[in-house]
């Protein structure tokens, strides 16, 4: 519905709330696995979470847009938590490569 007639809510509003979800996914997914030690393989994890996180926003960012544009049909809701599921798995590798990434590298002692 980006073609709608009205106020070009749908582009800004998904865009900075999924920019900012995934931001703050990479910092608080490296926080929770650093504090607990999780003996679990970070990709695991991340993608696991991932998809958590990714089908949770994504679902209240649809809703909030489906009460936005009066939207009745429930099928925009399911798709639009399909996507989050497959957003939050690719944000859940990327975030895994990341954190890895900085882990792997040895701090250097002065």
């Amino acid at each position: 519905k980006l073609n709608a007639e009205g106020d070009p809510v749908a582009p800004w509003f998904g865009g900075i709330w999924g920019f900012l979800i995934g931001v703050s996914f990479v910092v608080v997914i490296g926080r929770i696995y650093l504090r607990y030690h999780a003996r679990v393989g970070m990709t695991g994890y991340a993608t696991v979470l991932g998809a958590i996180t990714g089908i949770a926003a994504s679902s209240i960012v649809h809703g909030y847009l489906m009460i936005t544009y009066r939207e009745t049909n429930f099928a925009y809701l399911a798709a639009g938590s399909c996507f989050g599921i497959i957003a939050g798995v690719i944000l859940g590798g990327a975030s895994s490569l990341i954190i890895g990434s900085y882990q792997s590298k040895p701090a250097v002692q002065t």
